[in-house]
């Protein structure tokens, strides 16, 4: 996904392709979760991109990496050899029979015998409030 296809801000509307320019500005919208905007500048010009992530959570942990990266080249962004924290392999668990998923090993309810695991979390669930907690605090294991 990597870079982006860039489109031009102005009136032309230019599309800039490849590792261009400067990061100027990293942006997301409440409503669109998992989409990462991007801005640069090339040669005087403003140009907006956009990546898109399978996880909202993927798309933040992004979106932070990148706003350490303003004024750098995209090209030299993309160089950056990215490695997932730990806390985005994480599992997924819950008990068969129940609808509430876990994701903290720590959780005091974190299923042991007879579960179901995924690596992502499903689309609409109920995640466990200690484990919410647990993550709140950033003490998830």
């Amino acid at each position: 996904m990597w870079p982006p296809i860039w489109i031009g801000t102005g009136l032309s509307g230019q599309v800039l392709q490849g590792e261009r320019g400067r990061l100027e500005e990293v942006r997301r919208y409440p409503d669109k979760p998992a989409l990462l905007f991007l801005a640069i500048n090339y040669a005087g010009a403003q140009y907006t991109g956009c990546l898109l992530f399978d996880e909202p959570v993927y798309c933040e942990r992004i979106a932070e990496l990148l706003r350490s990266c303003y004024g750098m080249a995209v090209k030299e962004i993309g160089d950056i050899d990215i490695r997932l924290p730990v806390d985005l392999l994480r599992a997924y668990r819950k008990a068969s029979g129940t609808q509430t998923w876990h994701c903290c090993g720590n959780c005091s309810h974190w299923p042991q015998d007879d579960y179901i695991e995924e690596m992502m979390l499903p689309a609409v669930v109920s995640l466990c409030n200690e484990c919410k907690s647990l993550q709140a605090e950033r003490n998830c294991q």
